[in-house]
């Protein structure tokens, strides 16, 4: 999850933390009598990983300019289930409601980093803040003159994983770019039983890409459209999870296990009835002759890693290109990352 600096990076439906950054602490889903208890969360450049089940995780309601701040719990807590709230107007008070009204309303600021989050309803102890005091530490609702912080919100970003084999397929959830290790492809046909990988840097919303990696779960970046890739070419198609496989043109990415193909990563005809699962890749063959067991991937595409040699190369030449940073050396094209990208 990363942190939120602007305000119109909230959406409807998005999933935040409530965090305190001062104590490496987000809101807990605890509900106290008056107030939520905080618990602990690792934070790293402005993100945090993996947060504890005891985290509350807040599914975001927008109506109009305002938005309601809904906590789903676990079953066995039911109680807290339902949308903070500000209590009182004479004492300091969070709870939860099942019938949220404007006391549940709030408006959301952001300067600096920092959220000031307002329900709009008659309770004038309205304003989520952090008490630090010793012995509290404690998230509630207090009013505009208190000097306790406000807070800051982390919103769940998209991410890829990728296992001990370095590939996997991913369709992106939003408009992505790839950080560096991680390399984005789409795909184009070269004959009716091998594809070539093409890298891109940003994939739009949608999109269904091979992704090439050390094993570990990385955080992808959400950008503006207009730095995603052009990738009209790609054949690579999204499973929204009713894909199932026939035996004969649904392929999906794997590793082959036996025969000559064993060890090698390619796309492996999906088995009748089996499915696709939703996020993931895969194409349809559309020869006229028998369908291969196996569409190769050809050529893998270079990765340079030490972008200092590159730079130092008395013939490279930097200039931007669709406002990023670009390297051009010895005819070949280099992001700013290393990468080769034609």
């Amino acid at each position: 999850m990363a942190k939120v600096t602007n305000v119109n990076n909230l959406e409807d439906g998005d999933a935040i933390l409530l965090v305190y950054e001062g104590e490496n602490c987000a809101m807990s889903t605890s509900q106290g009598d008056n107030n939520r208890s905080n618990s602990s969360i690792t934070l790293s450049e402005n993100k945090t990983y993996a947060p504890s089940a005891s985290v509350q995780k807040i599914i975001l309601v927008k109506a109009g300019d305002y938005y309601f701040f809904y906590c789903n719990t676990d079953d066995e807590v039911p109680a807290n289930d339902g949308y903070l709230y500000a209590a009182s107007s004479s004492s300091n008070q969070l709870k939860t409601t099942t019938t949220p009204n404007n006391n549940a309303k709030a408006s959301i600021s952001i300067s600096s980093g920092n959220a000031t989050i307002t329900f709009q309803g008659s309770n004038t102890r309205n304003i989520i803040r952090f008490n630090t005091s010793d012995g509290q530490k404690k998230f509630s609702c207090y009013s505009s003159t208190s000097d306790f912080p406000v807070v800051q919100i982390y919103k769940e970003v998209p991410a890829v994983t990728v296992s001990s084999a370095g590939w996997t397929t991913y369709v992106a959830p939003e408009n992505v770019s790839f950080p560096y290790g991680v390399s984005g492809y789409i795909a184009s046909i070269t004959s009716s039983s091998s594809i070539h990988l093409t890298e891109i840097l940003a994939a739009p919303k949608g999109t269904a890409v091979v992704i090439k990696a050390a094993q570990g779960t990385y955080p992808l970046e959400v950008v503006a459209a207009d730095a995603c890739d052009d990738v009209d070419d790609n054949i690579l198609q999204a499973s929204d999870g009713s894909v199932t496989g026939n035996g004969s043109t649904i392929y999906a990415l794997g590793v082959g296990k036996e025969g000559d193909n064993e060890g090698k990563v390619g796309f492996f005809l999906v088995n009748t009835d089996v499915t696709v699962p939703a996020g993931k890749a895969y194409l349809t063959y559309s020869g006229s002759g028998p369908a291969p067991s196996m569409i190769r991937i050809e050529d893998e595409v270079e990765v340079i890693t030490n972008i200092e040699n590159i730079e130092a190369n008395e013939k490279a030449v930097k200039f931007i290109e669709n406002g990023r940073i670009l390297i051009l050396r010895d005819g070949i094209t280099y992001d700013a990352l290393g990468r080769k990208i034609r």
